[in-house]
């Protein structure tokens, strides 16, 4: 089972088509970023595999789950930090993500953090 797979996912704003018929999968373990300009879509697919929006087509799994369906059960398993944030600047990186995994119900963040 891959941790993220995107097949022919399609996101339409209105007009605008913020994705277009986009694949791929990221595997478990495995370290993936997304790069290209203002507007093509980075956020949009980020938001999609967190739940936090709908596709308008095609098919997501997080975890072999559906994002939106399935939105309570991957919560603890999958983060998101957008390009818009604030730490708490006297704590450590590592201390700012066990703050918040602790936020959203994450149980056992040093055994998480140790899988990774």
């Amino acid at each position: 089972m891959e941790a993220i797979e995107f097949d022919r996912v399609t996101r339409q704003y209105g007009s605008l088509r913020a994705l277009d018929v986009v694949s791929f999968f990221v595997g478990r373990g495995e370290m993936f970023g997304m790069i290209g300009p203002d507007g093509a879509g980075k956020t949009t697919a980020i938001r999609i595999a967190c739940g936090l929006l709908r596709p308008s087509s095609g098919t997501v799994k997080v975890l072999g789950l559906d994002p939106i369906k399935d939105h309570a059960r991957i919560t603890g398993a999958v983060g998101y930090l957008s390009q818009r944030f604030s730490l708490y600047g006297d704590l450590t990186i590592d201390e700012n993500i066990a703050f918040f995994a602790e936020l959203h119900g994450v149980r056992d963040y040093g055994a998480a953090r140790d899988r990774l």
